[in-house]
């Protein structure tokens, strides 16, 4: 007997689905979330069939499955992968920054019943058995802390498009522009050279590395444009990434870019500086500058730099973003190298010190 006009059309449920097409309801289930573990010729047959068939999620039990994934207790079912490519692996985490990338990483992957699993790669654990590896475990998600300038890995034929991955940094030598969640370097040394001057430094110099892989030096000089009088205005300080604490040891070596810093500190007249460069104490030990009784100096990463006033880069947050950038990845089945690649940049904040203490009081 066919229905009045008053009668409200059935409700097409996952399990009708499944009825049609000869599948478990939890197969149908995890197709419409467009899960990894169901076969992608399989998840796109339910979706049109659903669709055809009219079916309409549930809103009642979209908010239970909310409720089940905001519970405190989560039971583990998928790992995500960190990336480690550092030559001596230990030390990427013997950085308090990236320890603090890890930590935040880690919280949020337990958080959504993540487990976040370290990879070392290097001859023993080459590209192609990585890649292997994570197939055979279904980690499909990756994430990717910074690595130093002398990485070098050869990702040549490993397969981008089975992973969703997010890098931790803009420069990544050999790796592809993912999605980035990173610190916010140029809004950083921006903040940083405000403080400082709020703190009662006129001639403010930028030491840094010349060779480009930060953000930090376009911030900083922004800023000085436009509150800086021009004649305060110092320009930059540019060091070659080799001037590390090790090199300035050679007598030569040290010799050079001591009296190169030496001039720059003394033509200039500074007062203070905002450095991402840990070896700037050395250098000022060497021309015979006192911190903070002759040179403020305000660090871009208090973290791991030896001077504790300037900025604190909020590293966990940056770990917890990136994390839920990859699990948003993995839930809409976001694959490969994107077409565009989206920046999340994190703020730090200014961080009050002895390093860079306000000229209305005296030095200790």
């Amino acid at each position: 007997m066919p229905s009045s006009p008053s009668t409200p059309p059935a409700t097409v449920t996952q399990k009708d689905i499944a009825k049609a097409l000869g599948l478990s309801q939890s197969a149908v289930s995890k197709a419409l979330k467009n899960m990894p573990e169901i076969e992608e010729g399989t998840r796109k047959l339910v979706q049109k069939t659903a669709q055809k068939m009219g079916y309409q999620p549930n809103a009642m039990g979209a908010g239970l499955a909310q409720f089940k994934r905001s519970s405190t207790i989560k039971p583990v079912h998928a790992a995500l992968a960190w990336l480690n490519l550092w030559p001596k692996p230990r030390q990427l985490r013997s950085y308090t920054q990236f320890e603090s990338y890890w930590q935040g990483a880690l919280m949020t992957a337990e958080k959504f019943g993540y487990r976040l699993e370290e990879f070392i790669v290097n001859d023993a654990m080459p590209p192609a058995r990585l890649e292997k590896i994570l197939l055979t475990r279904g980690i499909r998600g990756l994430l990717m802390p910074p690595v130093p300038h002398t990485a070098d890995v050869d990702w040549s034929g490993f397969d981008w498009n089975e992973f969703s991955c997010v890098r931790f940094s803009r420069a990544m030598r050999g790796l592809p522009h993912f999605h980035v969640v990173t610190s916010a370097q140029s809004a950083n040394a921006s903040l940083a050279l405000r403080s400082i001057r709020e703190r009662g430094y006129k001639r403010i110099g930028y030491a840094g590395y010349k060779t480009g892989r930060s953000t930090y030096l376009g911030g900083f000089l922004q800023q000085q444009s436009v509150s800086i009088p021009t004649a305060d205005r110092v320009p930059p300080m540019l060091l070659d990434e080799e001037v590390t604490d090790a090199e300035l040891q050679n007598k030569l070596s040290g010799k050079k870019h001591a009296e190169r810093f030496a001039k720059w500190l003394d033509q200039w007249k500074v007062d203070a500086i905002v450095t991402e460069v840990s070896s700037i104490a050395t250098l000022l030990e060497f021309a015979g500058r006192r911190v903070p009784q002759d040179v403020a100096v305000a660090g871009l990463n208090v973290s791991d730099l030896p001077f504790d006033a300037g900025i604190y880069q909020n590293p966990q947050e940056i770990g917890r973003v990136a994390t839920l950038v990859a699990i948003s990845l993995l839930h809409d089945n976001d694959r490969g190298i994107p077409a565009i690649a989206r920046e999340i940049l994190v703020q730090g904040e200014w961080i009050d010190g002895k390093s860079a203490p306000s000229r209305s009081r005296p030095h200790a």
